[in-house]
């Protein structure tokens, strides 16, 4: 006999989202915004666009671990390629795409990383009864 964890709601919609998505055939998604801060696109004829945060964010995580490595004398792979390494993001339930679809691809793109083992999402986070979002500040 075998036991299966019990799933969280949270898991559940995670995963509807993301087979909903999938089912559906992959749309295109802008990778930027008319915004004046952020990671510029270095492209020719981009003025004013950026990079979206959470296209770009994602890969920040694994270049944050290499910093911290070389500042520590330490080695980063094991928290990146180590096959016994469980990589677990707690998340709004608005970067589902980025954590769960976009963020893998491109680790699979790239070689030998782990992927995501858990994505559990959480509702949006409101201040004064409005959605924070970093595009409208």
């Amino acid at each position: 006999r075998h036991s299966f964890p019990t799933r969280r709601s949270s898991d559940l919609h995670v995963l509807g989202q993301c087979k909903s998505w999938l089912d559906g055939g992959l749309e295109p998604r802008a990778m930027t915004r008319d915004l004046d801060w952020g990671i510029k696109v270095p492209l020719p004829d981009t003025e004013g666009k950026v990079l979206y945060v959470w296209f770009d964010a994602p890969i920040g995580y694994i270049s944050a671990t290499k910093q911290w490595a070389i500042n520590n004398d330490k080695d980063w792979k094991p928290y990146w390629q180590d096959k016994d390494t469980k990589l677990v993001h707690f998340i709004g339930k608005d970067n589902i795409v980025f954590h769960c679809i976009i963020f893998p691809a491109m680790l699979m793109a790239h070689g030998d990383y782990i992927l995501p083992d858990n994505v559990p999402a959480n509702e949006f986070l409101n201040l004064e009864g409005e959605k924070i979002s970093t595009s409208r500040n």
